[in-house]
């Protein structure tokens, strides 16, 4: 299957995508701003406006994949810690539950803090596979 953002994948220097496994059958959790989550929530970093820079090719690469995380509390802790650091983290407010399939994309590993990213294949929908919401205050 093609990905999404596949011809900027393509001049990435070193980009990594293809050797990575595909996406397995289950939950991921994401950051959004409200327990409506749309469409726009599930935008990359780098196809975001205002455009943003990215200080090496792997950044770069890992830029046209979105953020999971491999628990609530995971992206809990991180939108907690980040916040502190990044005005935009202060805007997510709740925890998108996902079901994500082997058809929606590629996988990097989790790293220690349970988060990971998810490079989107072509016809990847993931703001339809929102089960539920759930506020990062709570336990």
């Amino acid at each position: 299957m093609q990905l999404k953002y596949n011809k900027y994948h393509a001049v990435c220097i070193s980009c990594q995508v293809p050797t990575l496994s595909d996406t397995k059958e289950g939950l991921a959790y994401r950051l959004v701003p409200d327990a409506f989550p749309t469409d726009n929530d599930f935008l990359p970093p780098a196809v975001m406006k205002p455009e943003r820079t990215f200080r090496s090719a792997e950044k770069r690469c890992s830029a046209y994949a979105l953020s999971f995380f491999t628990s609530i509390n995971s992206a809990r802790a991180m939108q907690k810690k980040l916040a502190r650091q990044i005005k935009a983290f202060r805007r997510m407010q709740c925890v998108a539950e996902v079901a994500v399939e082997p058809t929606d994309g590629k996988l990097s590993s989790a790293d220690s803090n349970g988060h990971f990213d998810l490079h989107e294949y072509e016809n990847a929908s993931l703001g339809s596979a929102v089960r539920t919401c759930h506020p990062v205050g709570s336990e």
